[in-house]
């Protein structure tokens, strides 16, 4: 095996990951609906609101 066989392997799981952790987070969040993302930003914006 060549190392950049393994390297490109390694590269190819990696994305793959990826990509199946991005599509799991677009999904659960779909799933949940927008409020709950809401809820995170409003918090956000009171603490950046009251420092």
């Amino acid at each position: 095996m060549n190392p950049w066989d393994i390297v490109s392997w390694i590269g190819a799981i990696a994305v793959g990951l990826l990509i199946i952790a991005l599509s799991v987070t677009m999904l659960t969040s779909l799933v949940r609906g927008p409020q709950k993302r809401e809820d995170q930003f409003d918090r956000l914006a009171r603490r950046l609101g009251k420092e």
